[in-house]
């Protein structure tokens, strides 16, 4: 039987300080099978490689991601970064032309500059190891995006690699290990460096392999150079000194060499330009006069393997090719007269977002195969059999490649057609009622505009009923509805103009009703309740006047801070982080009273309340720890085994009255934060990560409200989940 707590209305108790549950034992491991929830695609590829003498080897690296393979028989893409637990945001990509096996590639990682922690990471085996080098950069893939010739391997000696670094020209003359700065190159605007944000310093390096050998060590003897702000600079010794060119355009993004020593360059200021070559050549624009005055310029140039006469080139959406060296443009392409695309999986198809070449990074040729081009951008891969076809057909490629990144609106059902609802940045949410199959993409609204669902939860006693938060954009006015089918339709919010003034947020739903709580997000940050499915809305009553429910300022604070009770419907709760005080409402959500203080004043919290005890909560503390409440939040318990908790979340325990606990953190001091489970309610946990497969950390957690030892992770790169593996 279980027992039943009736929490007072006015009783406010303080939790002793020093109190604590104490560890049973040091942590155990588990070996755990983890696999991947498919999305598919949804983050910026920010560069993409084919190897030019191995056929099929072909590279993507992702902005907030790792370096995926191409599988060309399976026709998918194979993450070789998820379990080597380095850093991730491919900054650069560059396999070495005088590989004939094709096995060696590097990649720059490091998602943000603010830090001196980015590396060049080097594979010697086609991605199935990597090893990072001695010298760290100031990489920055999730800030500049689109400079796509950063890394350069001498075609004269795989030894010799070039980095065009956002503090200047870098060399390694001992194949990636150890790098040296270029004094006689020119630095570039570094007015960025540091900021996290923007392009700085060197955006470009490529090497002429017609030009020669020079030096020792060996190594071509004429190589150009894009530094942000200036025009192009050109080497004639191997890298020692460095000159501008009289008439180059600046700004370079992407430039190409053909067989002669032509260089044809893509510019984000001056559309493309051509180079004869050699010592002293001379500059023409060749810019197609229809995207001469393109929003957002050239991203993109390449020369036909196959004919050194044919260009490709990108402005933004648009594919165009010469045939004649630029001096005519045989096409360019128009959606739906000289181009149609198809994306998969299908929910791109019946979104905005299928729209092929949105933010467009990349064309490159096969080199094996004629009139095959395979092109990339903000979503996704594409590839055509034809570019040279009447009508120029493009096929997505997503499957394998995840880099979607998550929010705090990640819910298990214990029940129905649904398995699991995620929030996400850019692609709104979803609905998944399959591990292996593609989801479907959540329809709520503001008005036109789809939300960013960040915001979760369903009924207890009804798990089909689940209701949806989130705002336009990153952090634009929201909006939110629910479902009461188990996803099969869904509802908006009625009365748009009549919301609470929010941009998201997070939303509890009543452990045995409709009625909801909407801690809104970004704004005012005022929680408010509804028991008319979101129709009216009326501030809770008995909170601080000063912004409550603050939930940081865009979708990427992954803090949550209010739940309903799982038992008693009638029972809702609230964390404030400002006072470190604890709420409670019994009025479904009308009023709450403080009934804790002295709790950790820590905005990084997420609290969550035991579905098969009615009063038992859980709250976690970013770099703290974790408390436990057995009585409502009225006094609270720290475990001491808990050194720090990034997340704390519940599934289906080992029997019907236990849950289990999961928990990012750090236990029982162990040197790195990991994944836990607890069986009997943190009195001691198990290390189920040992094989940690997420590349960049996690994001958000939700234990498998269905079966006992599954949990599923949110990070950059998509949904993980993880199952107890058979004995």
């Amino acid at each position: 039987m279980l027992h039943r707590f009736i929490p007072p209305l006015l009783s406010v108790c303080i939790p002793l300080a020093g109190v604590s549950i104490q560890s049973a034992h040091a942590y155990t491991t588990e070996s755990y099978a983890w696999g991947q929830v498919p999305i598919g695609g949804t983050g910026n590829i920010t560069n993409l490689v084919i190897h030019p003498k191995v056929k099929d080897v072909i590279y993507l690296g992702a902005d907030v991601g790792g370096v995926d393979r191409w599988d060309e028989k399976n026709k998918r893409w194979i993450p070789t970064m998820n379990y080597h637990g380095a850093q991730q945001g491919i900054d650069a990509l560059a396999v070495d032309p005088s590989d004939t096996t094709g096995n060696i590639v590097y990649a720059g990682v490091g998602s943000s500059d603010g830090k001196l922690t980015g590396k060049i990471m080097k594979s010697v085996d086609r991605g199935e190891t990597w090893t990072a080098s001695e010298t760290s950069f100031f990489n920055c893939s999730n800030g500049a995006q689109g400079w796509n010739n950063r890394l350069a391997v001498d075609p004269a000696n795989g030894q010799v690699v070039y980095f065009a670094a956002r503090n200047g020209l870098w060399r390694s003359t001992d194949g990636g290990v150890n790098w040296t700065k270029l004094p006689g190159a020119p630095q570039g605007d570094q007015s960025k460096l540091g900021k996290g944000q923007g392009a700085a310093g060197t955006v470009l390096v490529i090497l002429d392999r017609s030009s020669g050998i020079v030096g020792n060590p060996k190594r071509t003897k004429r190589a150009y150079l894009s530094p942000l702000g200036s025009p192009l600079y050109k080497t004639e010794d191997g890298g020692e000194t460095w000159a501008e060119m009289p008439g180059a355009p600046a700004n370079v993004s992407n430039a190409d060499v053909d067989p002669d020593g032509v260089l044809y360059c893509a510019s984000r200021l001056g559309g493309l330009t051509k180079y004869t070559g050699g010592t002293a050549g001379t500059w023409s624009t060749i810019t197609p006069a229809e995207l001469a005055n393109g929003p957002r310029g050239f991203t993109t140039v390449q020369v036909d393997p196959f004919n050194k006469r044919n260009i490709l080139a990108m402005e933004n959406y648009r594919p165009c090719y010469s045939t004649d060296g630029g001096e005519t443009w045989a096409y360019i392409a128009k959606h739906g007269v000289n181009q149609s695309t198809h994306a998969t999986p299908d929910w791109y198809n019946a979104s905005n977002q299928s729209q092929f070449g949105w933010g467009g990074k990349h064309l490159r040729f096969d080199p094996f195969r004629q009139g095959v081009v395979w092109e990339s951008d903000a979503f996704m891969t594409w590839k055509t059999d034809n570019i040279y076809a009447k009508v120029v057909h493009w096929e997505s490629y997503t499957s394998g490649h995840e880099e979607t990144v998550g929010t705090a609106a990640l819910i298990t059902p214990p029940s129905g057609p649904t398995l699991l609802y995620s929030g996400a940045a850019d692609v709104y949410g979803f609905r998944h009622t399959s591990l292996t199959d593609w989801p479907t993409q959540l329809p709520l609204k503001r008005y036109e505009t789809h939300i960013q669902i960040d915001g979760a939860d369903f009924q207890e006693s009804d798990p089909n009923f689940a209701a949806f938060v989130g705002p336009t954009g990153w952090n634009g006015p929201g909006s939110g509805g629910y479902t009461t089918d188990g996803g099969a339709t869904f509802v908006t919010f009625p009365n748009v103009e009549r919301l609470p003034k929010n941009q998201g947020g997070r939303i509890a739903v009543s452990a045995t009703s409709r009625n909801l709580v909407w801690a809104t997000g970004y704004s005012e940050h005022k929680i408010y309740y509804s028991h008319d499915l979101g129709a009216t809305w009326t501030l809770s009553a008995g909170l601080p006047d000063d912004a409550p429910a603050h939930l940081g300022f865009s979708i990427f604070y992954f803090m949550s801070p209010l739940c309903s009770d799982r038992v008693n419907g009638k029972t809702f709760y609230f964390y404030h982080h400002k006072a470190g005080s604890f709420y409670r409402s019994t009025d479904s959500g009308a009023t709450f009273t403080e009934v804790a203080t002295n709790l950790p004043k820590n905005i990084n919290a997420n609290l969550v309340a035991d579905f098969t005890k009615e009063g038992e909560l859980w709250l976690s503390f970013k770099g703290i720890g974790l408390w436990h409440s057995t009585d409502g939040g009225s006094t609270w318990k720290r475990l001491s085994n808990i050194q720090s908790a990034g997340i704390v979340a519940i599934g289906k325990g080992p029997n019907a009255t236990t849950p289990s606990l999961y928990l990012a953190g750090k236990v029982d001091n162990d040197k790195a934060e990991h994944i836990f489970r607890s069986d009997n309610r943190g009195a001691s946990w198990i290390k189920i990560d040992i094989r940690r497969p997420y590349p960049n950390g996690w994001v958000y957690m939700t234990g498998d409200r269905r079966t006992h030892g599954t949990v599923f992770l949110e990070s950059s790169t998509g949904i993980y989940y993880g199952k107890k593996s058979p004995r």
